[in-house]
């Protein structure tokens, strides 16, 4: 895990992200407690092979593949964005004046677009809105593959008001359909291993607090709004 007291430059941060997505990570962690406390080293795959091999995987290998009644919604989660991924890798590809070889995976075009588009001389700003976007994707095969722990947050959310949100299916008219709504609250908090990649989003209004900064405020934002709400 990289240290968090420095901020990367706009540079280091896409190679960070782009790194993720396609080459091995080499993970060491503590295993264990008191004497037999040990460190434990992996290596895991980049993370868009891990994705499209667990599609592999979960989808029947390469043979005829599972009936689409036993798939999991994890696999269909996960094969529709490696898709969404795969698609827009490519389309980077060719604006950057490549040609993205379709027996090629992901994993092999996006380095090869980076090495590509470096040759375009990007400003930082470029370089911050890519690496966005690719940790936007690194956080999506993580939360897919390893599922964060979620906990709803019960309090409305200080930005929009909202407590509580409908989620299913809509009619022709826009309306909910009463034989698929589910109520659920509106804000929830993600946990990750990291704590300054952990977040709370609100489902009505997308506001999204990351990091111990800002969710601290979020915890005083909603206690002040209860201490409001007692004294009134």
């Amino acid at each position: 895990m990289k240290s968090t007291d420095r901020k990367f430059t706009s540079t280091e941060r896409m190679l960070n992200a782009l790194d993720a997505l396609s080459k091995p990570q080499h993970i060491a962690e503590w295993q264990g407690e008191g004497n037999s406390k040990h460190i434990f080293r992996r290596t895991d795959p980049p993370l868009l092979d891990w994705l499209r091999e667990a599609i592999v995987s979960n989808m029947g290998g390469s043979g005829g593949g599972r009936q689409a009644r036993e798939r999991t919604p994890m696999a269909v989660g996960a094969f529709t964005l490696y898709e969404d991924i795969d698609g827009r890798i490519r389309s980077w590809m060719m604006e950057a004046g490549g040609t993205p070889i379709k027996a090629i995976t992901p994993t092999q075009i996006i380095r090869s677009w980076y090495a590509l588009w470096q040759t375009s001389n990007p400003t930082d700003h470029r370089r911050d809105a890519y690496s966005g976007i690719m940790e936007g994707w690194a956080d999506a095969i993580r939360d897919n593959l390893d599922p964060p722990k979620k906990i709803e947050i019960t309090a409305p959310c200080p930005i929009c008001g909202q407590e509580w949100i409908n989620i299913g299916l809509k009619l022709l008219d826009g309306q909910d359909d009463p034989d698929d709504v589910e109520r659920v609250r509106t804000l929830i908090a993600v946990e990750r291993d990291n704590i300054n990649e952990s977040y709370a989003i609100c489902k009505a209004c997308d506001k999204v607090w990351k990091g111990v900064g800002q969710m601290r405020w979020l915890r005083i934002a909603i206690d002040d709004a209860d201490a409001t709400k007692a004294t009134a």
